[in-house]
């Protein structure tokens, strides 16, 4: 989502709060972990996504991540061109049609 939200080179203030409170709520995650994702989201710049960044054992999980990712990018009003190349590449690294 991280990667999403700086595909148009900024994020909106409605996508930080987005962004926010899906990284606090996530159960799974320790504190530590979740300060790495807060500490991504302020980077200047992201390393280059791969498919080993998308990997899902259950394809339904991926499907549930291009919905989010979706959500995500209208979250601002508007879907931009980055935004949608990004959530079509991957797509790709998920197989989903």
């Amino acid at each position: 989502m991280i990667y999403l939200a700086k595909s148009d080179g900024k994020i909106e203030e409605q996508e930080k709060e987005y962004l926010s409170e899906q990284i606090s709520h996530l159960k799974e995650f320790r504190n530590s972990e979740k300060k790495e994702l807060f500490n991504l989201m302020n980077a200047d710049e992201l390393p280059e996504l791969t498919s080993n960044d998308v990997n899902f054992s259950d394809p339904v999980k991926g499907k549930e991540i291009i919905e989010k990712l979706t959500q995500l990018a209208y979250a601002d009003g508007e879907l931009e061109k980055a935004e949608k190349l990004l959530i079509e590449k991957i797509k790709t690294f998920i197989k989903i049609e």
